[in-house]
């Protein structure tokens, strides 16, 4: 794994601990960030939020590439080490910080954050995040609770994007709460959708 483009460019990656982190292939990744280009995704000052991070590499791509801050969202602890060594080797931690936690845990307000400070200036703790991954482990059955969770307008942005990593078998509804799906595109036995606010209204 590499990060694509942008001031870390190049750098290699830490993968995974053990079989149960799933990182998105180069390959997919890079289709992934070439869709969030054409629709001017990141931008400069953008704030991303990271759930099951898994190594990092999502967020970090978007922190190489002009974002802002992210937050980095994981419950297991050794993936949680792997995500941090991988923002110090991209020169990129102080603008992240790592929650060892789980996805609807961090939602609902449980945080059990990593060593390091909060955003910093400008970027309070309870600003909405301008784009938000998504990338659950396949057969995760809360992925629909966690898509419904962030169908609110608590966490994303009015202009932000919401990407969901997910297998092809699986069936995301078109139009959850306020959000619309803009784009799904398929790799195999993988895919992704993308999802904005005021589409499904």
């Amino acid at each position: 794994m590499r990060v694509i483009a942008g001031s870390a460019r190049g750098i290699h990656l830490k993968g995974p601990e053990g079989p149960g982190t799933r990182p998105m292939t180069d390959r997919v990744k890079e289709s992934l960030f070439g869709t969030l280009a054409s629709l001017g995704y990141p931008q400069d000052g953008d704030r991303v939020l990271d759930l099951y991070a898994g190594t990092g590499a999502l967020g970090i791509e978007a922190l190489s590439r002009g974002a802002a801050w992210a937050d980095f969202v994981e419950h297991h602890a050794g993936a949680a080490r792997i995500i941090a060594a991988n923002l110090a080797a991209s020169h990129l931690a102080a603008q992240a910080r790592v929650h060892v936690v789980g996805a609807q845990g961090y939602l609902q307000g449980g945080i059990r954050s990593g060593a390091g400070g909060g955003a910093p200036a400008g970027l309070p703790r309870d600003d909405k995040y301008d784009i938000i991954f998504m990338d659950p482990p396949y057969a995760d059955p809360a992925i629909v609770t966690i898509l419904e969770l962030l169908a609110g307008d608590r966490f994303l942005a009015p202009e932000g994007l919401l990407v969901v990593g997910h297998a092809t078998a699986v069936a995301l509804p078109e139009t959850p709460g306020t959000l619309g799906r803009i784009r799904h595109k398929l790799f195999g036995g993988s895919a992704f959708s993308l999802y904005r606010r005021g589409v499904g209204e």
